[in-house]
Formats: structure tokens, C-alpha cells, sequence
């Protein structure tokens, strides 16, 4: 899948959709440009879209929005599964052990004067009961970035979280946003991490 939209000929928005065995390409319509949104494979091989944004006319301002859309491999086809409870421009995504999705991070709305507003908590969606809800999010994570976007994120096996963002780092726990785990500040802002 190719994660940033185009328009086709006709100016639909649309998702572009790659079959490595026929290698070919296929456009699927979406009702939104999911770019700069979160992305992650659920259990049941569906991928799910996690908000993203659109340029608001005022000011060429960027504001987040807060659609799940569902992405269904075995049909091409997307459906809205919902709303988070917030707007989120870069948001992170990770599926946990649960089956459900950790949404942490993202901004709302950037503001004429340049500020980005965060967004508050971290939201947990379900897709067995088609529902989100928002947690905690660590205040010391939240803290740390300019726009908390695209927080860095490994799920371990235990089912907590090693997140990053900015130059702090913690082990959480996603559903209560407690820190189980503080590692020494890093010299310098991170830009470019590899998991293993």
C-alpha cells in the first residue's frame, strides 16, 4: 500500500494498492487523505489508518483529524471504522498482544503563530468491539516534544511499551501511561531509529 493519497484523473482521492504477485497497481477511494497518519496491521490481517490531516483554507494551516478507516487486504475495500477521541496529525500506531491499537502522540492543529497544539492522552481502539477510548499518556513523553509527532514505539512481549520521543525515552504501560522503566536522556535529539 502507498501510505500518502493522490487524486486520480477524475480528482477522487484515492489509496494506491500494490499486488506484488500481479505486480500491479489498483486505486481504492477514500474519503480522506490519510497521510501523515498512523498505520499498523491488525490480527486479522486488516490494516488500520489512524488519522492524519488536511490543510485548512485559512492560512495554509494543517489540522489533524481523528478518523479510523479499516483497509481490508482480501476485498480492497476501506470502510470508517469510527473516531479517536482527539485530533491527530502524526500520530504513532502499534498493535498490542490484545489485538487492540495503541494511538499515542499527534497534534491538532498548527496555529497562525507557528505553536502546535499536542493532542491530550493516547487513545486505545478495538476493532472486536469497534470502539476507541482515550488513556494516559506519560506527562514526561508528552512533555518532551515540540509536536509529539511520529513517536518512536516498540510493543515488547510483555504487552508495555518502549517509547520515544524527542531525546526521552520510557517503557510504559499503554493503558494507564505509568513509566515502568526511565532511560538516561540522550545526548541529542533522535532523528532516525532502528528498532531490533
Amino acid at each position: 500500500m502507498l501510505p500518502h493519497p493522490g487524486s486520480n484523473s477524475q480528482g477522487f482521492k484515492v489509496l494506491q494498492v500494490f499486488d506484488r504477485d500481479g505486480d500491479t497497481w489498483t486505486n481504492v477511494p477514500t474519503i480522506v487523505n490519510s497521510a501523515c497518519g498512523g498505520w499498523t496491521r491488525l490480527p486479522d490481517g486488516r490494516v488500520g489508518m489512524f488519522a492524519g490531516h488536511y490543510p485548512t483554507l485559512q492560512n495554509k494551516q494543517l489540522e489533524g483529524f481523528t478518523s479510523v478507516l479499516l483497509f481490508d487486504p482480501s476485498s480492497s475495500s476501506l470502510s470508517r471504522a469510527g473516531s479517536l477521541t482527539t485530533e491527530r496529525w502524526y500520530p504513532t500506531a502499534l498493535t498490542l498482544p490484545s489485538g487492540e491499537v495503541y494511538v499515542p502522540g499527534g497534534t491538532q492543529l498548527q496555529m497562525p503563530n507557528g505553536v502546535w497544539l499536542k493532542a491530550n492522552g493516547a487513545d486505545i481502539f478495538s476493532a472486536a468491539a469497534n470502539s476507541v477510548r482515550q488513556v494516559p499518556l506519560n506527562s514526561k513523553l508528552h512533555a518532551a516534544g515540540l509536536g509529539n509527532w511520529y513517536m518512536g514505539g516498540l510493543v515488547l512481549p510483555s504487552g508495555q511499551v518502549a517509547v520515544i520521543n524527542k531525546n526521552i525515552m520510557q517503557v510504559v504501560n499503554p493503558y494507564t501511561g505509568a513509566a515502568l522503566a526511565d532511560v538516561p536522556r540522550l545526548p541529542d535529539r533522535v532523528k532516525n531509529l532502528v528498532w531490533e
